[in-house]
Formats: structure tokens, sequence, C-alpha cells
């Protein structure tokens, strides 16, 4: 097994691939050099970019992963996480939330919020977890980030408004979200410093088979989601794929530093205010 830092298994893979490939000039074989040639690139796309190939690899093969420390599987999909117990199937599904609308500074909102979340854990009557990941955020480019996302909602909320059957609905999500990049655009302006707060919900379904608990977990996220979609008046998004687990990852050690934040994650981190 090659050593956890990943740097030593790049450097690793680099001093046997350099190895092979020399074998392979001096032995004259043109097959084999080819075939050395295809396994080192392999390889490599593996360790360096194993986040974007391994799910496209994993989908040919129909390659399901096992998490041996903790008995889970992933399958080719790459959105829901399995575990059997006993005669038991358990499937898990994760889910992030954007949030548009800053409360802290409405004390009424924020009762308004409260209630209308418990009536959402009264209503789906089934456990589920919301985990939080906050981090500060560095301002110095921060402001061109905001002022460019509200010049693409903006435009996005032009064209909705021009449409030739406008979507009410939409016009209101895309009006708040507006409203949301205006206030932390004042707020950098008057030297407050912003706050990074990522948001991801976990539902688990049960039963006899995987194929069961597969739908099931499916329409039990479904059904959530909507709720806090109206409760919170928020959007939702389902996390799969790299994304996934990544999101596993950090149920036991998450990035130690905002630099490693945005490495890791930034992909699919909500900003909040």
């Amino acid at each position: 097994m090659l050593p956890g830092d990943t740097n030593t298994q790049k450097y690793i893979v680099i001093g046997i691939a350099a190895i092979s490939l020399l074998l392979a000039f001096s032995s004259n074989n043109v097959l084999l050099l080819i075939i050395t040639a295809i396994s080192t690139v392999l390889a490599a796309l593996m360790l360096f970019f194993g986040d974007q190939t391994f799910p496209f690899l994993a989908k040919m093969k129909n390659v399901v992963i096992v998490m041996n420390q903790t008995k889970h599987e992933i399958p080719p999909t790459m959105d829901v996480v399995i575990k059997q117990i006993g005669n038991t199937y358990y499937a898990s599904r994760f889910f992030g939330l954007k949030l548009y609308e800053a409360f802290s500074d409405n004390p009424e909102g924020v009762m308004n919020l409260k209630k209308q979340f418990e009536q959402v854990v009264i209503n789906y009557k089934k456990p589920f977890k919301i985990s939080y990941l906050m981090y500060a955020i560095d301002i110095s480019a921060k402001k061109k980030e905001l002022e460019t996302k509200r010049s693409e909602i903006a435009l996005r909320l032009q064209k909705a408004r021009e449409s030739p059957s406008p979507d009410l609905l939409t016009i209101e999500r895309l009006e708040r979200e507006k409203a949301y990049w205006n206030q932390q655009i004042q707020k950098l302006e008057q030297g407050l410093r912003p706050m990074d707060i990522m948001i991801y919900c976990q539902v688990v379904a049960m039963g006899n088979t995987k194929d069961e608990v597969i739908q099931k977990s499916r329409n039990e996220m479904d059904e959530l989601k909507a709720q806090l979609q109206t409760a919170l008046r928020a959007e939702t998004y389902e996390i799969k794929g790299p994304d996934l687990l990544k999101v596993l990852e950090m149920e036991y050690v998450i990035p130690a530093t905002t630099e490693e934040m945005y490495k890791e994650i930034g992909k699919f981190t909500p900003k909040q205010g």
C-alpha cells in the first residue's frame, strides 16, 4: 500500500513510471513501450485527478466503492451510501442548502424561521441531520466576486421579467437572491468581516433490499428538500459524485484552514452572510 501522504504517493508513481519507461525503451519492444505508456498515463490521471476520473471509470466498469473501515458501499451512481446491518439495509443521501435571506438583524425573522423549521421537523416525522461548516473569508477579492454574482442574478431577473410567460415564483426567488447579494456588498462596504457557511442535510431510509432502500432514500430526500425549500425559502442541490466523497470525509476530518476549504470543497460551497 502506498504511504498516506499525497505528495509521497505522487513521487512514487513518477519514479515507477520513469523506471518502467526506461526499461521499456531498453527492451526495444514497441508493444511493451505502448502498454507501459498507457498504464503510466492512467495511473497519473487516477492519482493527480482522481476526483474527476474515478467517477467516470467507476460508471464505465460498474464499480462499487467499499469503505472498509465503516463497511459502507457507494454504487456507481455515486449519489447514495448503503450499509447492511444484519438483514436490514440502510441508505443515506445528502443534499445542500443555499439560503438567500439574512435573519440575524431581524428578530422577528429569526422567530418566524424557527417556527417554520420546527414545523418541518414535525411534518417530516423521521430523523434527519443538518451539518454546518463555518469559516471566515479573506475579503481581498470578495467584493468583486459578490458584484459579479449580483450582475449575473440581475441579468437572469431581467430575462425572467421580460419573458412572455413570467414565472412569479422564479421572479420572487431571483429578487430575494439579488437583495441578498446587495446586502452582502453593503456589509463589506461597512467594514464587516464576512463568514461563509456550508449547510448540508442527510436523510436515511431502511428496508430489506438494496433496491428498496435506494428508492426509499430518494423519496425521503425529495420530500425533505421540498419542505425545507418552502419553510426556509432556500434552494437545495443534491450532493453526489466526488462531492459526496468529500462530505463523507468531512464527517471525520474537516479542512484545517480556509485555503483547504476552498481547495477541497469550494465547488459546492454555498455562500452565506
